[in-house]
């Protein structure tokens, strides 16, 4: 069988643009700005993934619901996350071996038996684990809830700013805040004494009181 003639070119449509050197060079590269590290939820109902919206290197956690086709930002890093400048020589040493270039969010984990997703920090430390966090982020989660309900913009962000007692022991206890998402962990203490030890149990009984009456 002859082969197919060739057909013409049309001459009227746009040409092609280059691709600009600096495209090439940069990373990452042209079309590979696709979402990685991509993981089901314990009860298979949600997947996450890290993704730049901006196709750069600046990461941020979503997750996508298979059931309503909705993918929904999960977290971005008021302070820009891990970066080259805010992450201890380990960290950076283990980015290397790896070729990692990603700095935001760079790395998340699921529990093995909840849907709870662990989240470690620019310094490779956890939130700690403080009512007063749980408390904060619960309300950004209620706060951004209504705004979508509602139509609204703008919605709020957890700040990682957090104050706790602490117990010392000999009846007396003390008071710790700090801001754990800065780049490095701003945190004090007062110092310790009955007197936050009482404030510790009123503030206790105030939190039973307010719940359950």
């Amino acid at each position: 069988m002859p082969p197919e003639p060739l057909q013409s070119v049309d001459s009227t449509a746009p040409p092609i643009p280059p691709i600009p050197i600096e495209e090439v060079a940069r990373a990452p590269l042209p079309g590979m700005a696709i979402p990685g590290a991509l993981a089901f939820s314990p009860d298979d109902r949600f997947i996450t993934y890290l993704l730049s919206p901006e196709a750069n290197l600046v990461r941020q956690l979503y997750l996508f619901n298979p059931e309503t086709g909705e993918h929904s930002l999960l977290l971005s890093p008021p302070d820009g996350g891990a970066t080259e400048q805010n992450i201890p020589l380990e960290e950076a040493l283990r980015r290397e071996r790896q070729r990692q270039l990603e700095v935001g969010v760079t790395q998340y984990a699921w529990a093995e038996h909840a849907n709870r997703l662990l989240i470690p920090l620019p310094d490779g430390l956890p939130l700690p684990k403080a009512g007063v966090f749980a408390e904060a982020q619960a309300q950004v989660v209620a706060a951004n809830i209504a705004h979508r309900a509602l139509g609204k913009r703008g919605p709020r962000i957890f700040d990682g700013v957090g104050r706790c007692f602490l117990e010392v022991g000999g009846g007396a206890a003390a008071m710790a805040d700090g801001d754990f998402y800065a780049r490095s962990r701003q945190i004090s203490m007062k110092q310790p004494s009955v007197v936050w030890h009482w404030a510790k149990l009123a503030f206790e009984k105030y939190w039973l009181w307010r719940w359950y009456g």
